[in-house]
């Protein structure tokens, strides 16, 4: 009898202690998923970005000025970094799939409205695309020379791009400008990642 009592709190003891391993376990794979959610990036509610295969356009609207990275930008400058990206991003997702792109540079759009210094502003960025007939005539890479009430370091950022362009290769939209002073130039270019076999023009 005694040794059946002792087997019996053997085996519970053997029980109790893999149900506790488990909970351990499971409590244990659940904490990471709780910090990751707590730092969650919550999307801007007044920036607004569509992107599709006919066009990427960015409308913002709030403070003229923000804090990222502990620096000062100015929102303007920080609108064109994004729509620069999304563009890029956009022309090289559309050269994957064949369906061959580039900027119409001539027929790009800005709008800014109350950039004075005082509080918020109103802003659209439109980057309209074209189609081309070939992978040599589209376009892989897009970027920006601007920002706002200040002039663009154009040569600077031919400098920087032209080492990624094929055969050092970039096309420039005019100056662009708002009444404000909002002044961009827009910069196309075929990309050694994606097209390196073009021959130079």
């Amino acid at each position: 009898m005694d040794m059946i009592i002792s087997d019996s709190n053997s085996y519970l003891l053997t029980q109790i202690s893999a149900l506790t391993l488990s909970a351990l376990l499971i409590f244990s794979c659940r904490s990471p998923r709780k910090e990751v959610k707590n730092t969650k990036t919550k999307p801007e509610k007044n920036l607004v970005i569509v992107c599709n295969d006919s066009f990427c356009k960015v409308n913002y609207l709030g403070p003229e000025f923000t804090i990222q990275k502990g620096e000062i930008i100015d929102t303007a400058h920080r609108m064109s970094n994004l729509i620069s990206g999304e563009v890029g991003k956009k022309l090289k997702s559309l050269f994957d799939k064949k369906k061959y792109t580039k900027v119409d540079l001539k027929n790009i759009r800005m709008t800014s409205i109350d950039m004075d210094n005082l509080g918020s502003v109103k802003l659209e960025i439109f980057i309209p695309f074209k189609r081309v007939k070939t992978p040599c005539e589209a376009r892989t890479g897009f970027d920006h020379s601007g920002g706002w009430d200040h002039d663009p370091e154009i040569e600077k950022r031919k400098k920087k791009l032209s080492g990624i362009a094929v055969c050092e290769q970039l096309e420039i939209s005019s100056l662009i400008k708002t009444p404000e002073n909002f002044q961009e130039y827009w910069i196309q270019w075929k990309h050694k990642d994606f097209q390196e076999n073009c021959a130079c023009n």
